[in-house]
């Protein structure tokens, strides 16, 4: 791969990188604001835990998903009370 490749690939990247999160941003101004679900952030810690683990056993790339699922974990279950009930 030519260097030149190489920085053509990563000003790419970074310009879909800016353009998502514009894409977001934009997003969330019109929705207003809303509430964090602190349940589903929990339940999605307790999901990414064992799949980067999973990850790991096969290759060595879990460790990103183990401390993401970690995060979120640990932050949905110290707003414990801030869970909504479904209905």
């Amino acid at each position: 791969m030519n260097i030149l490749d190489l920085y053509s690939l990563i000003i790419f990247v970074f310009a879909i990188i800016i353009i998502v999160c514009l894409i977001f941003w934009k997003a969330e101004i019109w929705q207003g604001n809303r509430k964090t679900d602190y349940r589903s952030l929990f339940i999605l810690g307790l999901i990414f835990i064992p799949t980067g683990i999973f990850l790991l056993l096969i290759g060595n790339v879990g460790y990103g998903l183990i401390g993401l699922g970690s995060v979120w974990a640990v932050a949905g279950y110290i707003n414990k009370d801030k869970w909504t009930k479904n209905s």
